[in-house]
């Protein structure tokens, strides 16, 4: 009995004692071991599921005893799986950086990815009783890896829901020769201090005028990382303020300009 007492009260000093430096980093390995292990167990299953959506999609958008109505929302279920299939490809980046040299690069017209995003967003756009209209047109392709598709979009949909109702998106699309393309989209939205503007494309950074709008703070840090896989380079100006507040909210013009550079 003694004994048996002798050794609860060893379990209890065990418990008690503090973790050494070495067995800490042992944890910490096992635990980030584990969290990558279930990381990568969920998109692979996640990937599966998007080839998936996207196979049976496609069949039904070509299927001739399919309505009209029935094509165009298999149609846009094709759009959002090659969607998820980009943010996919950008969070195996995000794990492991050296894997863009892994992965292949396809030809993608600038203006038709950005086109299909507001076709994707086009929900969201009606809901703000606003249009996103284009002005000029481009034919220039860039060597695009699977995540380019997140830039237009992950930009558009902010243009589009920080906008206030009624007030349009206008992206500009403007060649110089045939290896250069200056994008910029116009739109409204909360203002933003100098102080902030620095930070405007820090992962999680939200403006204090951001306020109420949901998001998290990850969009433009997610199309700066893009620009930089495609040797583009974006930036964000500031003009001026709307005359009048809308909804107890001041708003302020925003360009987002994007350059593409023939890769």
């Amino acid at each position: 009995m003694e004994g048996a007492a002798r050794k609860r009260f060893s379990y209890r000093l065990d418990e008690k004692r503090p973790e050494k430096t070495s067995e800490k980093i042992l944890r910490l390995e096992r635990e980030n071991y584990e969290l990558r292990s279930i990381l990568n167990s969920t998109l692979h299953e996640v990937r599966l599921f998007s080839a998936i959506i996207s196979d049976r999609s496609e069949n039904l958008s070509q299927d001739t005893h399919v309505s009209a109505r029935g094509k165009e929302l298999s149609e846009n279920i094709l759009h959002a799986s090659g969607m998820l299939s980009a943010r996919l490809a950008y969070t195996d980046i995000e794990i492991n950086p050296a894997v863009v040299t892994k992965q292949v690069r396809y030809d993608a017209v600038v203006y038709k990815k950005f086109d299909k995003s507001r076709y994707l967003l086009r929900p969201l756009i009606s809901d703000k009783k606003l249009s996103v209209d284009f002005h000029g047109e481009s034919h220039m392709s860039t060597r695009a890896l699977s995540v380019f598709d997140m830039l237009p979009f992950v930009i558009l949909q902010n243009a589009v829901k920080y906008s206030p109702p009624g007030y349009n998106v206008d992206v500009y699309f403007e060649e110089h020769g045939y290896d250069s393309l200056d994008v910029r989209i116009s739109s409204y939205g909360p203002p933003v201090s100098d102080e902030e503007m620095d930070f405007l494309f820090d992962r999680e950074f939200r403006g204090k005028n951001s306020v109420g709008y949901e998001g998290q703070g990850l969009g433009l840090n997610l199309a700066k990382r893009v620009c930089e896989l495609h040797q583009a380079s974006m930036k964000m100006e500031r003009g001026q303020f709307l005359p009048v507040s809308i909804g107890g909210r001041a708003f302020q013009k925003f360009d987002v300009l994007v350059n593409f550079e023939k890769i």
